[in-house]
């Protein structure tokens, strides 16, 4: 147990040593050591003496946070001189890719037409032989019917190319499929504007207009004497 010094002036200090204490003084002293007696007391404070020095201790032990990054300033120059770079190598790349895009637009023409002139020459073998095959032929109807197969050979390669013919008889004229080139008066006044014939056929490619159809078209005229009238 810790022994605790008399303070000057207590009572139990001998006379003629300090102030002597008061009646005030020696109750209060009564009354704090009845509250709280030593020994709790000395446990208190070797308490927070345990705790403030291992708190000491931590602080000791833990390593001191590492300095902040000082962040470089970049001067004017410096930065003109990164932009400008990475506009070159922009430039290069686009100009690369251009030329890459080019190379592969002109191989795709170039397989194009050739596919496409190795149909036609297939078609051309058709109509060589129709033709051989005519010098000899005494029906008609069996050259006629050999002409058909020859057309329909030619329709079907359109149709693979994405091409199909456009409606035009008896179908109301249309401008932006239909041309007309002749105008033939009626009294029939259901068959006004009306596509007649087909002069020519018009074609739509992937659903675009690749050429009108020629075409005559009815127009309804009254009878003369009926206007007379």
């Amino acid at each position: 147990m810790a022994i605790f010094g008399k303070k000057p002036g207590s009572p139990d200090e001998p006379k003629g040593k300090g102030k002597p204490a008061s009646k005030a003084d020696e109750e209060q002293i009564k009354a704090w050591k009845a509250e709280v007696p030593l020994e709790e007391t000395e446990e208190i404070i070797l308490e927070a003496a345990k705790q403030q020095t291992e708190e000491i201790r931590q602080k000791e032990e833990t390593p001191p946070p590492p300095p902040p990054k000082e962040e470089k300033v970049q001067s004017p120059q410096d930065r003109i001189k990164d932009l400008t770079d990475q506009i070159m190598r922009l430039q290069a790349e686009f100009s690369n890719f251009r030329t890459r895009t080019e190379k592969e637009k002109g191989e795709a023409i170039r397989y194009g037409k050739e596919a496409t002139l190795e149909r036609l020459i297939g078609l051309t073998d058709i109509m060589e032989n129709a033709l051989r095959h005519s010098e000899n032929a005494t029906d008609v109807t069996s050259f006629k019917k050999g002409l058909a197969m020859v057309i329909d050979e030619f329709v079907r390669f359109i149709k693979s190319e994405g091409a199909e013919p456009i409606k035009a008889v008896s179908e109301k004229f249309d401008p932006h499929f239909h041309e007309a080139v002749e105008q033939v008066n009626t009294q029939n006044e259901t068959e006004n504007n009306l596509v007649l014939e087909e002069i020519q056929k018009g074609y739509l490619i992937n659903g675009r207009l690749l050429r009108p159809s020629l075409v005559k078209v009815a127009k309804f005229m009254k009878d003369t004497k009926e206007k007379e009238k």
